[in-house]
């Protein structure tokens, strides 16, 4: 989860700028690593998404939108 996800980080519209807890984001943790990180937020995806990045990743690196959503 990101900073902005856990509420840590948040923007204040009425001051147009970001905002954030000091402390609160300095006591968090980072121990998770990218591969990690990359498959929390895989599994947060809606199944229908995940089903079209199966397909997609059978095609290779480049593909066309139209093959995958056929």
């Amino acid at each position: 989860m990101s900073l902005y996800d856990e509420k840590l980080i948040q923007y204040n519209f009425g001051a147009m700028k970001w905002t954030w807890d000091d402390d609160a984001v300095k006591s968090k943790i980072v121990t998770e690593n990218v591969a990690s990180v990359l498959v929390n937020k895989m599994n947060r995806l809606q199944e229908e998404t995940k089903t079209m990045l199966m397909v997609a990743s059978c095609l290779g690196a480049n593909f066309r939108k139209s093959v995958v959503v056929e």
